[in-house]
């Protein structure tokens, strides 16, 4: 994925799909070893923000690239919340129907 793209819930799931090699939809790969790998892919970004980060105060970094692994991190972070507020919206629908 580059910098300027758009997260949506489709390129959440390519996303996911993108970052195993072989790996395809109908696989049935378990919810819970795609919610881990998002995860991990997360905090890979938010390592290598704050690794720029710490490059650029030691001047060994340009500040565009730091300023844009930041952004990254804050868009995939984002991603993150979103699809924790979708699975909280998805329990609560789940739980509140009668039976």
């Amino acid at each position: 994925m580059s910098y300027t793209t758009v997260l949506t819930p489709a390129s959440i799931s390519q996303l996911a799909i993108d970052s195993s090699p072989g790996l395809t939809k109908s696989s049935g790969e378990s919810f819970n070893a795609v919610f881990a790998n998002l995860l991990h892919r997360v905090n890979d970004t938010q390592l290598q923000a704050q690794q720029r980060m710490v490059s650029l105060e030691a001047g060994q970094d340009n500040v565009i690239e730091a300023v844009m692994a930041i952004q990254k991190t804050n868009q995939t972070m984002n991603m993150l919340i979103q699809v924790r507020n979708r699975l909280v919206d998805g329990y609560h629908e789940v739980f509140n129907q009668q039976i």
